[in-house]
């Protein structure tokens, strides 16, 4: 048994437990209005205005004093309007301490000292602006006065307001209640009336008039409880603006509704998206994960997506932040500043200043290039490596360039390499290449990539591109291409050496004269006065020679050939042995006309220029600057 009452206790106390948690899903209203009941639609009325019970609004402390009845729901018609009593006790202690704001303060009739002169027992009076079925009430006395309440009655009476200002006491009413002898057992005495009386004026009145009326506390029930309409009651009111009651009639909330709720009932909440009074605000669109705004104030519950900030998620991040909370720092690397920051993603929406790359332009240029979308290479500096913002080199310069931060300013005409440190060769002909020193061109006399290399014999002139004439030597100034010396055997001693001699003349400077042997004077070798034409006989003679013992030797070849095919087809030895003679004997006929040609020529050749290939017969045309030799 006791195992039953721990598991009953163990039970009602986690109740009571969540029952506490539950209490406080139920906020204030922004007025303040504590609340209770299902989707927290009820107002609680508690003394102080303090919590109420979250299921059915009853108040530890008691109702305030406008409400009454169960979870202090009905309103209380009676409260701070007119009321009278019978007499005064001295000091006096008016009437309307029973209906007052202060459970304190209590309406006195006056003592029983002066039964002798009343002939009507003490009475006290509510009179109502308003016409009201009475159907419940509730009046709170002094515990040591309970004794005079047997045979109390309540009734409901029609009464101007003139009369009952003059206290015109009338005995015409519809009796409410009427108590039995007994005395009451509690301070405050709860009252059902008998029918429903309907009138403007509630009287309390005393049995025994050698008694005095002590009411600190009157509450007469309303028709209906707060928050209800229609007939009987029935209906529940929407959420109202600061919880107001609804009209009776029709349900309307006069204010319009609650934070959260259309009109113009207010029952039905805002669609997603809209929130505030009347629904009249439209949700930032804000919330993490696109989850509606609270329909009341429109605040985002589970916090904001990227880029929002803000009880609604309606701010943007502020300038240099981003991302969840924007906790996230925007990189100062955007161009333009933290400003240009992506507000979700943190992206920099106009690129990144000079020397950074990527979304968030958090990445340096790799190594070797700089500035705007690290498109610049380093291309001057020595080490391939500069600052990613601007250029500025590590390490020097290329050759080429002056030593300067940037390496962007080329040598002074005239200089090169490293530092520019080295001068240019002065037989460039022009300014030499800044980066090695090369010429393009040399002036005359020097060749080589930078120009400081002589002539070699046999040329002169710019980059020594020319060559000497028929100098003697084979080699001539290498400036201007003057022989030094004599010129070759065949050319007039002029001052390049590059003229034949005259048509009969010939040898050292054209001296020598052809001699008249030849048929054409013109044949005349200008070298050494060998006459071409003699020469050219024996040659053919010799060819000729030559050609026709080729011929002999073949026809001996063949005549062989055929005289030993004709022996084998014979067979016979001895036939063999007497064709054999007449074959010799053909070939000794031949042999005996084979003659030797015997090749002369009528005069010998200078010794130096014995043959036809020892003549140098090149030629080249130069301007002669002067009419000179030199020697």
């Amino acid at each position: 048994m006791e195992v039953i009452y721990i598991r009953i206790y163990g039970f009602l106390l986690a109740l009571a437990c969540c029952s506490s948690g539950l209490d406080a899903l139920c906020s204030p209203t922004f007025a303040g209005i504590k609340r209770f009941g299902t989707d927290c639609r009820y107002a609680c009325h508690c003394m102080n205005n303090e919590q109420c019970d979250k299921n059915t609004g009853n108040c530890d402390s008691g109702c305030d004093f406008e409400w009454v009845g169960p979870g202090c729901q009905y309103k209380n018609i009676a409260f701070v309007q007119t009321s009278r009593h019978m007499d005064n006790k001295q000091p006096p202690a008016f009437a309307d301490g029973a209906n007052d704001h202060n459970l304190s303060t209590c309406s006195f009739t006056d003592t029983p000292d002066s039964a002798q002169r009343r002939t009507v027992a003490p009475w006290w009076t509510v009179w109502l602006p308003f016409y009201a079925p009475v159907r419940q009430l509730t009046f709170t006395t002094k515990v040591e006065y309970l004794s005079h309440f047997p045979r109390f009655n309540l009734t409901v009476q029609n009464m101007s307001r003139s009369d009952s200002e003059l206290k015109v006491y009338s005995s015409i009413g519809v009796l409410c209640y009427q108590q039995d002898y007994s005395v009451p057992t509690d301070k405050t005495v709860k009252i059902k009336c008998t029918g429903t009386p309907v009138g403007n004026q509630i009287r309390l009145q005393l049995a025994n008039t050698s008694t005095q009326l002590v009411l600190c506390d009157f509450r007469v029930y309303g028709e209906c409880k707060d928050r209800t309409w229609g007939t009987p009651c029935a209906n529940d009111c929407g959420l109202c603006e600061t919880f107001s009651q609804c009209d009776v009639i029709t349900g309307h909330c006069p204010t319009g509704c609650d934070p959260g709720y259309k009109t113009p009932v207010c029952n039905t909440e805002c669609e997603n998206g809209k929130y505030g009074k009347n629904c009249s605000y439209t949700c930032s669109g804000n919330c993490k994960d696109n989850v509606a705004c609270e329909k009341k104030d429109g605040s985002c519950k589970n916090g904001c997506t990227p880029g929002y900030t803000g009880d609604k998620c309606d701010k943007v991040c502020p300038v240099g932040n981003y991302g969840h909370k924007c906790k996230e720092n925007c990189s100062p690397n955007c161009a333009g500043g933290e400003g240009n920051c992506d507000k979700v993603y943190g992206t920099c929406t106009v690129g990144c200043s000079p020397g950074w790359n990527g979304r968030t332009c958090q990445e340096a240029c790799p190594t070797g290039h700089w500035g705007v979308n690290c498109v610049n290479p380093c291309t001057n500096c020595l080490s391939g490596t500069c600052r990613n913002t601007d250029g500025l080199c590590f390490g020097g310069c290329m050759s080429g360039l002056k030593d300067t931060p940037f390496c962007d300013e080329d040598c002074e005409d005239g200089k090169y390499g490293m530092n520019c440190q080295e001068i240019c060769n002065e037989n460039c002909n022009g300014i030499c290449n800044k980066t090695d020193g090369s010429c393009q061109g040399c002036k005359t006399g020097w060749h080589g990539y930078n120009c400081s290399i002589a002539c070699s014999k046999g040329t002169w002139g710019e980059s020594c591109v020319r060559t000497c004439g028929k100098c003697l030597n084979g080699s001539c100034d290498r400036f201007d291409g003057a022989c030094i010396g004599n010129c070759q055997p065949g050319y007039k001693l002029k001052l390049y050496c590059d003229e034949e001699c005259e048509t009969g003349r010939y040898g050292n400077n054209c001296t020598g004269q052809c001699k008249p042997a030849c048929n054409d004077i013109s044949l005349c070798r200008k070298s050494d006065g060998y006459c071409v034409t003699g020469s050219a006989t024996a040659i053919t003679a010799v060819i000729a020679g030559v050609g026709s013992a080729l011929i002999v030797v073949i026809i001996f070849g063949v005549l062989t050939i055929l005289w030993y095919l004709r022996r084998k087809r014979n067979g016979s030895s001895e036939n063999n042995r007497t064709t054999g003679p007449t074959y010799g004997m053909a070939m000794t006929d031949l042999r005996d006309k084979t003659k030797c040609i015997d090749v002369k020529t009528d005069e010998g050749t200078d010794d130096a220029y014995d043959t036809i290939e020892g003549r140098n017969v090149d030629e080249h045309q130069y301007q002669q600057p002067d009419e000179k030799l030199r020697y």
